[in-house]
């Protein structure tokens, strides 16, 4: 395999600009993403540059302590996006949400670390940034999805929860239903768009590699680990983000702590 052919900062300029087009969309049809956009893809080009020339120092170092800093950065950043995006009160979710992350974090990279690497060489820089990087943002979306799903569909059934109560069923056994409906609503996009990886798309890793140089096959054995890891970790931590957070979002008598909600402005 050829090694990957370098893009000039011309041509990555030049490629930028292409956004001309759906911003000139955006703003003869009166959207009003026009600002969103160019915030947006301008955030995410000046970010992931500076997180471009930081990691070429950390690849460098290679020290376990930086790369573990770096990760526990990493699971602060997605926690508190996660509590912010579920609109509920940050003091009730993010705790919660920060165990649940570590948990999926040590699982997958565990997991990783047998059938990759090896644990002598899982915790460098090369491995352990790009993989946490990948199972970690990924759970974000199915995160978000299933809390929100979770509190909303109690919210609104909170009638039901009290009758399961009062006909003998624990806190647990009666928040089933609710945790179901959550679960249901997170990840039936991803196992969809799953069962059609390879018929219908290729996804960003596989294509990275093969760009890259690497085997056609090599790249579909990542991505095959990579989208299990990533399922298994968003399952995992949308059920013990629920579970962990039901001691502080129900009260002495089970109870849902009314002012978890964010009032609608």
């Amino acid at each position: 395999m050829n090694p990957a052919v370098d893009i000039s900062w011309l041509a990555l300029v030049f490629g930028f600009f292409t956004l001309l087009v759906p911003i000139y969309f955006f703003t003869r049809y009166e959207t009003g993403l026009t600002k969103d956009t160019i915030i947006s893809f301008s955030r995410m080009a000046l970010q992931l540059l500076a997180v471009g020339f930081l990691l070429k120092l950390v690849f460098h170092w290679n020290s376990i302590a930086i790369n573990l800093v770096w990760v526990l950065i990493m699971l602060i950043a997605a926690s508190m996006t996660i509590a912010k995006r579920s609109n509920l009160k940050r003091e009730y979710l993010l705790k919660p949400i920060l165990l649940s992350l570590l948990a999926n974090f040590v699982f997958n990279t565990s997991i990783f670390a047998f059938v990759l690497v090896g644990y002598k060489d899982y915790v460098t820089a090369q491995y352990l940034i790009p993989l946490s990087g990948m199972i970690i943002g990924n759970s974000i979306s199915s995160s978000v999805i299933g809390i929100r799903s979770f509190y909303n569909y109690f919210k609104i059934n909170e009638d039901l929860y009290k009758y399961f109560l009062m006909t003998g069923a624990g806190k647990k056994e009666a928040i089933r239903l609710f945790l179901s409906d959550a679960l249901r609503d997170a990840f039936t996009p991803m196992i969809a768009s799953t069962s059609v990886i390879g018929l219908i798309w290729l996804p960003g890793m596989m294509t990275g590699q093969i760009l890259g140089g690497a085997s056609p096959i090599i790249a579909i054995k990542y991505q095959i680990l990579l989208m299990t890891a990533i399922f298994v970790g968003g399952v995992i931590n949308v059920v013990l983000v629920i579970k962990l957070s039901l001691n502080s979002s129900f009260d002495e008598l089970d109870n849902l702590k009314k002012e978890i909600y964010i009032k609608s402005k």
